[in-house]
């Protein structure tokens, strides 16, 4: 069983970690799932598990330096903010709230 399954939460990589938090929260708590959380707030690690689930084969000797690891983070954040602005302007009736959403 892989991370995604033992929070019971969509197999995808765009994930806020309050999503995370809330299917770890509304969970049994046991052990799995405290492991299962802890990986899919690290974004590297749910990119691997995420990639163990579709059996995509990661390279031997791929890593990423340390230094880029904040960086997944920052991205995480710039998507998820991405995602929400997106949605409100889908669910928007005027082109004036469009256009004040497509400034943000």
């Amino acid at each position: 069983m892989n991370a995604f399954e033992s929070l019971e939460i969509p197999v995808k990589l765009l994930l806020s970690d309050e999503e995370v938090k809330q299917a770890y929260d509304s969970s049994l708590k046991e052990e799995t799932q405290l492991s299962a959380r802890n990986t899919l707030l690290n974004p590297a690690a749910r990119l691997e598990n995420w990639m163990k689930h579709y059996d995509i084969p990661k390279a031997r000797h791929a890593s990423i330096p340390a230094e880029l690891i904040p960086l997944f983070s920052e991205l995480s954040e710039l998507i998820n903010s991405i995602t929400q602005l997106a949605q409100k302007r889908k669910g928007t009736s005027t082109l004036l709230a469009q256009t004040l959403l497509d400034k943000q």
